[in-house]
């Protein structure tokens, strides 16, 4: 079903995972799926209350006793946790990826019948509400499978606990309201000291904006903490508002997001200031977005998100003025029922107990059974037999000759709920009206079950699959012409019943797919080559298109006989692409990367060749490529590579694959032209003083000169706009933007920072579309105004530039401003070990890194802030550890923008702060998992910029980052340089190439496609904090996609080799160990190790993640198991035996995952 068709009856609670939104229906859990755009049931929906295990999820029907189903999602685990109340079983049920129930464990033991929200966590610890007890927290302890009071929220025994989240470091909060004087509160469970405090409300009239959390009024349902931002979001329904809120602990504010009181807009596209919302009942922050559910009673409920640019859209769920809830309306005997045929007036009247029929001979009613709706066609009399009892299950459709005779059952002898077999098998649900139809067909209608039915001449009945603003819970339906009308008594909805297959009517050309003719419902004759119940599976030569063999086995079969034409081989199993701009740049690198679809995983024999087809001059492709041309991707080098501007060359890649069948070639050529684009020209520039407008000469002076770069004549060769940038190079001739590309700006007003050769280079650049740029450098003469002032004063200048804005202008300090403190501050000092001037820099360093913070957030030019923080950086004996961190996450925060041009200048700063920190202060547990973030990015980046035959070595004093990329992992292997791989500290790697081939076939991935090997390095001093004798340092060797996607590789039938030397003399024999995530220690299960001699071990290892030496005589929280080979096996591994430090565990974890490139 389509999310805009989906109709929801009342969403409780929902999360959202991976593209998927997870929803409590009411007595089921759905899911929406944002790839395929499709709604499904997961759970519940079923019409038995039985709860079997390791069946379909679907089939079994789940209730509430007071507030609908709950459920809370493990994204571990991928397993949904189910809470139920019927009639047979009170407690939790799961269900895993596969759609099964298994696992059902009864924590009420028929005492706690649970109904309220819960929370359950990695451990499967899990934290409800009781029954009758609203205020009130449950424990229960998986390990142990006991069950406990955790607390009482006495201060509010009128309130009811709507929802419950857990944040960082294991702390619990909750959102308990009072529904009826509306008002409520977001708290906290402290475990600690076992207390409860308030975190956001108060017994208070105003619920406004801008207001400190104990000064807020609010009545919360859903809550959510958001882990990224530290904030929290929650629904507020306080007094008459629907409203969607977040509160910032960081900033002590509520503000509200959306649903303000007072307008009522319903539609999606408004902003949130107008937007109506409707009893929101839960919320979550999602990548950048806030979901949250809008329950209307009379019109559906559907989750809505606020975009990112504040406008307000359904996701999921219709919103229908027809709609009015899904309550079933009362049946109630009549005294009379009848209906007019051939001007005669036939009535079964339920009050009498004879039941007699008028004109006719007496029709025997049981005392408890009345007739509710009739209808007469021909010579017989169609009427429904039901018991007194409001929606009765035990209702028939009665058949019956005009002269009272013959009467016979027609529909509800049996108790299948299915379509498409005989009416009288089937178990009907309260219907209360029926009509006969000009296909004398019986419909009829059934309230509870929300849908309309309908036996067919042959005496099987089908559900109407109805399209449209269907009316919801309909009573009553009767007939005109070729429209059903229908009825709820307060609503009015006209239908076509139209002739339709599978809801197209018969009318539509596009029914049965176009080929094929609806003769009856949802039955399709179909025209030759064209089979399947919508026709829609077509035949060639003979084989259907979606049977094993159709086009030799691999193509496409697109219509009857017409197999797919741009498949390649024998045996038409590949389809090559070349991914290409055509318009470059000769200044920058050209790529024309290549991939190929292959059907046939066992025949992957490819041979590449580029060579140039066209061109006004001839290219040497050998001399100009990266990484030659013989690989399945193409590269040309930036700036000497004879390429001339606005002319346009033609490439030919061919491709050459020997068939298995013959030994036949099979070469495909595929031809790709593309042009060189044409540079912009500066035609004229000025450099002026800005407080005199007259042109400099060639001095200025450090930090005081306002010098006014102005381009007043430029011009692109296409006529396509220009951006302009101004700015200046460092001593290490790094560029530092003071304007950076824009459009709007061909002037820039800036000062310049201290020269150590008193010479500096100021730029004016322009560049075009295809960033091809034309530059103005000009020399000055920088004079130090700071000359002649002692050690105090010039920390007293230097404070004065990173305090205040030398600009006039409001906001951060800008980036020039905090460029010259750092040369000043980079001046030497006469006395740098003075206790007092020292502490004056440590912390004139550090406001320049928070200023660096701020301003990096505005700043277009990565670069810049790189350089100015490596600069400001580089002093370890002035540099605080707080400096230190902060200077580390903005680093991290700059990788996280995958900046492909910085990876050199960002594993440098990352390998000087941690000289810096190492200097300091012993390592932490933080700086441990920014450095492992940083190189995570680092790495996809890496593997994302190279083509296939090409690597990159990035080595610095304490990090050292090797990728190599080619066509597949056949060649991969043949590309790892030996040399280069021995200077990480490893030596003889060896891939086993056909298990690893294996491997990926057996998991769906195409070996046809490039693959990259890493290999992260990080010195084990920066696990100092730790206390372990880890002996070598930590290696990282991973496999990636050619995409950068991470392959978790595991279970290989032939180990992985490689060497490693031990670098730190430590009692006890090495041994070969590698990271557990799963119980989160070193282990050495899976690993085998060869001990060459005293310096030197061999590990061999079956699959790929941390690895490390130590002695196998280790603390505790390295956890020694028995080395075991896994072949094929996805089991888990159980951790049984000694008492492992938790602690040392999380901390483990922590810090040897540094060198993990990214998943």
């Amino acid at each position: 079903m389509s999310p805009d068709k989906a109709l929801f009856d009342n969403i409780y609670s929902f999360t959202i995972f991976n593209d998927e939104i997870i929803i409590s229906d009411n007595d089921r859990l759905r899911k929406y799926n944002n790839i395929t755009n499709k709604v499904t049931t997961i759970a519940g929906g079923g019409y038995s209350n039985n709860y079997i295990e390791n069946t379909d999820a679907t089939k079994t029907r789940l209730s509430a006793k007071r507030a609908n189903i709950r459920y809370n999602y493990n994204h571990e685990t991928q397993e949904l946790y189910i809470s139920i109340a019927s009639d047979e079983y009170v407690g939790i049920i799961k269900t895993n990826n596969t759609g099964n129930l298994f696992e059902k464990t009864s924590i009420t033991s028929n005492s706690y019948g649970y109904e309220g929200p819960f929370h359950i966590d990695t451990n499967g610890d899990m934290y409800f509400v009781p029954p009758d007890a609203g205020n009130c927290l449950m424990f229960y302890q998986n390990s142990t499978n006991q069950i406990n009071w955790l607390f009482c929220d006495d201060d509010f025994s009128y309130g009811n606990i709507y929802s419950i989240v857990m944040g960082e470091n294991h702390r619990l909060y909750y959102a308990i309201s009072d529904l009826y004087y509306k008002f409520g509160f977001i708290k906290q469970f402290l475990f600690e000291e076992y207390r409860i405090v308030v975190i956001v409300g108060c017994f208070c009239d105003y619920y406004g904006d801008d207001s400190r959390g104990l000064q807020t009024g609010i009545c919360p349902l859903g809550l959510q903490y958001d882990f990224n931002s530290k904030v929290f979001y929650f629904t507020d329904i306080i007094g008459d508002t629907n409203i969607i809120r977040k509160y910032d602990p960081q900033t002590d504010k509520v503000l509200t997001l959306a649903g303000y009181n007072g307008y009522n807009s319903v539609d999606d596209g408004v902003s949130t200031s107008i937007v109506k919302i409707n009893y929101p009942r839960d919320v979550v922050y999602y990548n950048g977005e806030i979901y949250f559910s809008d329950n209307d009673s009379r019109h559906g409920s559907r989750i809505r998100k606020i975009t990112k640019d504040g406008l307000v859209y359904t996701v999921v769920g219709s919103y229908s003025v027809d709609y009015v809830g899904m309550e079933a309306p009362d049946i109630n005997c009549m005294a009379m029922v009848g209906a007019i045929y051939k001007n005669n007036y036939y009535f079964i009247d339920s009050a009498r107990n004879d039941g007699s029929l008028n004109y006719l001979t007496i029709v025997e009613l049981d005392n408890d059974r009345c007739a509710i709706s009739m209808i007469v066609n021909g010579s017989n009399i169609y009427y429904i037999e039901t018991s007194f009892s409001p929606n009765s299950i035990n209702s028939t459709i009665v058949k019956l000759g005009i002269d009272g005779n013959k009467k016979q059952i027609v529909a509800g002898e049996g108790n299948s709920d299915n379509d498409y077999i005989l009416a009288k098998d089937t178990k009907l649900y309260g219907p209360t009206s029926l009509v006969m139809t000009l296909r004398e067909e019986i419909m009829f209608v059934e309230p509870s079950k929300n849908r309309i039915r309908k036996i067919k001449k042959d005496g099987k009945v089908l559900t109407l699959n109805m399209t449209g603003n269907e009316l919801h819970n309909p009573n009553w339906i009767g007939l005109y012409d070729n429209n059903l009308l229908l009825t709820n008594q307060v609503e009015f909805y006209v239908s076509d019943i139209t002739l339709r297959c599978y809801g197209i009517k018969v009318t539509n050309s596009s029914v049965c797919g176009g080929k094929g003719l609806c003769s009856d419902d949802d039955k399709c004759d179909c025209f030759e080559g064209y089979f399947g119940k919508e026709c829609t599976i077509p035949q060639c030569n003979g084989i259907l298109s979606n049977e094993t063999g159709v086009c030799s086995g691999h193509g496409d079969c697109l219509a009857y006989n017409q197999c797919w034409k741009d498949v390649y081989g024998l045996q038409c199993d590949f389809i090559p692409e070349i991914k290409y701009s055509t318009k470059v740049s000769k200044y920058s690198t050209i790529l024309f990367t290549t991939s190929i679809k292959s059907f046939n995983l066992n025949n992957n024999n490819f041979s590449y060749k580029w060579s140039q087809i066209s061109g006004t001059n001839t290219l040497d492709l050998s001399t100009i490529s990266i990484a030659g041309t013989d690989k399945i991707d193409f590269g040309i080098k930036a700036n000497d590579n004879n390429l001339i501007q606005g002319e346009t060359y033609g490439l030919q890649l061919n491709i050459t694959r020997s068939e298995i069948i013959n030994g036949q070639l099979t070469v495909v050529s595929l031809p790709i032209s593309f042009t060189i684009n044409k540079s912009p020209i500066i035609n004229n520039y000025n450099l002026l003083d800005a407080s005199t407008n007259n042109p400099i000469q060639s001095s200025v002076v450090a930090g005081e000169t306002n010098i006014k770069a102005i381009i007043t004549n430029a011009q692109d060769a296409e006529g396509k706009a220009i951006e302009y940038a101004f700015g200046y190079f460092t001593s290490t001739n790094e560029r530092v933007y003071l304007s950076y590309f824009s459009q709007s700006k061909n002037s820039a007003t800036f000062k310049l920072p201290l020269f150590t050769s008193g010479k500096a280079k100021v730029f004016l650049t322009i560049r075009d579309e295809l960033l091809d740029t034309d530059e103005k450098i000009v020399e000055l003469t920088v004079t130090d105004p700071t000359a002649n002032l002692n050690d105090n004063q010039l920390n007293n200048y230097i404070q004065n530039l990173v305090n205040n804005n030398t600009n006039g202008n409001s906001g951060n300090i800008p980036i020039e401003q905090l460029d010259i403190a750092t040369s000043l501050l980079n001046k030497p000092v006469s006395n740098p070990n003075d206790p007092k001037i020292k502490q004056q820099r440590e912390e004139l360093r550090n406001t320049i890194v928070n200023s660096l913070v701020a301003s990096s957030s505005s700043q277009n030019d990565t670069s810049t802030v790189l350089n100015i923080l490596s600069s400001v950086t580089q002093n370890t004996q002035e540099l605080k550890l707080e400096t230190a961190i902060t200077a580390l996450q903005l680093t991290l925060n700059i990788t996280n923008n995958n900046n492909q041009q910085q990876q050199d200048k960002i594993v440098a700063l990352t390998s000087q702060l941690i000289n810096s920190v190492l200097t300091t202060s012993s390592t932490n547990m933080q700086v441990c998992e920014i450095i492992k973030s940083i190189l995570d990015s680092i790495s996809k980046s890496i593997v994302q910029s190279l083509i296939s035959g090409q690597s990159q070595l990035i080595q610095t004093n304490n990090i050292k980052t090797y990728l190599v990329k080619d066509n597949t992992v056949d060649s991969l292997a043949k590309s790892l340089n030996t040399t280069v791989i021995s200077q990480l500290g490893i030596s003889n790697l060896n891939l086993p190439i056909d298990a690893l081939k294996t491997l990926f076939k057996n998991n769906g991935i195409d070996i046809t496609n490039p693959v990259a090997l890493g290999v992260n390095v990080v010195p084990n001093s920066i696990y100092n904090y730790l206390g372990q004798n880890i002996t070598s340092p930590i290696f990282r060797i991973n496999l990636f996609l050619n995409d950068g996607t991470y392959l978790n590789i595991t279970s290989l039938l032939v180990p992985i080799e490689f060497e490693m030397t031990i670098i730190s003399s430590v009692s006890g024999n090495n041994k070969c160990w590698y990271y557990n995530e799963k119980v989160k220690a070193l282990r050495l299960d899976g690993v085998e190790t060869v001990v060459i001699n005293s310096n030197r071990v061999k590990c061999r290892v079956y699959h790929l993640t941390d690895f490390t030496t130590a002695p196998q005589s280790v603390s505790p929280s390295l956890s020694v198991a028995k080395s075991t080979r896994v072949i094929g096996s996805t089991s888990k591994v159980h951790v049984s035996g000694a008492n492992i430090n938790v602690m040392s565990w999380l901390t483990i974890i922590l810090c040897s995952l540094i060198s993990v490139l990214l998943r």
